[in-house]
């Protein structure tokens, strides 16, 4: 009876062993109510090197990596709280821009948002990532057009001074250096290309059309380094890091991107983001707390 029993035990420990370790290995175990961010990379040139602005919410949110860039995405607005990525010289190129908007299908289904939500909404499909700062990769750029990149901006301020501002940015990383960018938007209530004040926008004639959240800021955060190696390591209270915030409306003509500079510290203020999360406290400290445009 004892070796009979002890048989029954062995055979039971070594079933439950083997069960363990085939659904150690299986994906369909995590809790897929919870979002499990990947940590921010180390290595230079990570999209995220700087640290993520802000985790994932459990149900309401998802952070989405691409090799291009990685977002965090609002299921609630339908729209990129946040996009962060690496720029220089090596990412930009002569590719011919094919404009390829189309749904990012990392996502739910429920949260979707095609091209074809956005037909005669007043408003341009504003990338956040540009199309630019990816032409030196035909996939990278193309990853550009996911619907995850893309919020309803003002025309007039899409083609003007959010566009001197990417200018910029693509001017430096050409000139030899390289910069950590995050992009996003915030509020709710932008102004269309008639002048009217518009909070959402549903396409009626479109079947399944989803409700847009119209922004009514868009914010960018620029770290600019000569090009080189251990980047954490080179930046210090005198690096160039500077924050823009601009109304999701035209632009006066007498003002350019630089007269919408302000601290990083307030924009974090105003959107509860938490940005150079990387960096040692005294530089992270020193660098958000001053205001500047550019170099």
């Amino acid at each position: 009876m004892y070796n009979t029993r002890m048989r029954r035990i062995i055979a039971f420990l070594c079933f439950a062993l083997f069960v363990s370790s085939f659904f150690t290995g299986c994906d369909f175990l995590l809790d897929i109510g919870t979002e499990k961010p990947a940590v921010p990379s180390a290595d230079d040139d990570s999209n995220t090197l700087l640290g993520f602005p802000s985790d994932a919410v459990s149900g309401e949110s998802q952070i989405v990596e691409h090799g291009a860039y990685t977002l965090l995405y609002d299921y609630e607005t339908l729209l990129p709280v946040w996009v962060s990525w690496h720029l220089d010289a090596d990412d930009m190129g002569n590719i011919e821009r094919r404009d390829n908007f189309r749904p990012d299908t990392v996502l739910p289904d429920a949260y979707q948002v095609d091209t074809d939500d956005y037909t005669n909404s007043g408003f341009a499909r504003g990338h956040l990532c540009p199309n630019a700062d990816r032409d030196g990769n035909k996939e990278r750029q193309d990853e550009t057009f996911f619907m995850t990149n893309i919020a309803p901006q003002n025309s007039s301020f899409n083609s003007g001074d959010w566009k001197s501002l990417e200018s910029y940015c693509q001017k430096q990383a050409s000139s030899g250096s390289e910069l950590f960018i995050v992009a996003g938007v915030y509020g709710k209530g932008g102004i269309d290309k008639d002048g009217n004040n518009v909070s959402t926008y549903t396409n009626h004639k479109k079947d399944g059309a989803k409700e847009l959240s119209i922004p009514s800021h868009f914010w960018k955060v620029v770290v600019i380094l000569d090009a080189g190696d251990g980047d954490l390591a080179r930046i210090d209270e005198d690096t160039v890091a500077f924050a823009v915030d601009f109304d999701n409306a035209p632009v006066p003509d007498d003002l350019g991107w630089e007269d919408y500079a302000i601290s990083i510290d307030t924009l974090e203020s105003r959107t509860g983001l938490d940005f150079l999360s990387t960096l040692p406290d005294d530089i992270e400290n020193a660098l958000e707390s001053k205001i500047q445009a550019g170099i």
